[in-house]
């Protein structure tokens, strides 16, 4: 408990205000927002995370050998058009992909490398496999939640603090739409939405969802506390 205390004392610290705008036009307590900021990166705002399954999984449909790329919880499945256009509009073809790209490991666009062809390409998808920031926000949502409900963030918007955090309420917002939950309240679900993609969905994480309620328990206490005496 005293640790869970002192990772909320310092996210207020950093990240308060950033945090009551974010939730500013939204039922979702900032307490909760705080809560997925210490569950997924405790704070740290640089934070990102390739994940080379996912990465294999966006190639293989980018590349024609899978129909769509598809994750609980998804607005829409992704196709080889979906992640073309993203990757490099008019220029990547499937069968450049296949050609040129067989699996892990990915090596990067070297430094100053154009921002065309088929290394910047693959230098997009995967952006779409790497889960960034404050909440570490999955990069396909880019893709798969484009245009829902004025949604138009980028890898950029994902990499600062506070956009981040913007980010993560529209997300929530979202599955609060799709599985008919209570933003202000149902926050068991909401955890594990954010973590598996459906309300009742099993964390990797046993204690994903009780360390994220605690979490923003403490964080709601540290709002109401009273002011520190002045010092003498």
């Amino acid at each position: 408990m005293d640790s869970d205390n002192a990772l909320m004392s310092t996210i207020r610290r950093d990240w308060a205000a950033q945090l009551a705008a974010a939730v500013h036009a939204s039922s979702l307590p900032e307490s909760f927002l705080a809560a997925i900021v210490a569950n997924e990166s405790g704070g740290h705002a640089a934070v990102s995370r390739f994940e080379p399954a996912v990465f294999t999984r966006l190639v293989n449909v980018a590349a024609g050998r899978q129909a769509a790329f598809s994750c609980p919880g998804s607005r829409k499945p992704l196709t080889a058009p979906d992640l073309l256009a993203y990757a490099s509009p008019g220029e990547l073809q499937p069968s450049q992909v296949v050609a040129e790209y067989q699996g892990p490991p990915f090596q990067p666009a070297p430094p100053g490398a154009p921002a065309r062809g088929l290394q910047w390409g693959l230098k997009r998808l995967s952006d779409l496999a790497t889960s960034f920031g404050l909440c570490q926000v999955m990069g396909w949502h880019l893709v798969e939640m484009a245009g829902y409900a004025g949604w138009a963030w980028t890898v950029g918007d994902l990499l600062d603090g506070a956009k981040n955090l913007q980010c993560a309420v529209a997300l929530a917002s979202y599955f609060a739409v799709r599985y008919e939950l209570d933003l202000s309240k149902d926050f068991e679900q909401l955890l594990r939405c954010w973590n598996c993609g459906t309300p009742d969905g099993t964390t990797f994480d046993p204690m994903y969802v009780p360390n994220g309620l605690a979490r923003s328990a403490a964080y709601a206490a540290l709002s109401i506390s009273p002011a520190a005496p002045p010092a003498a």
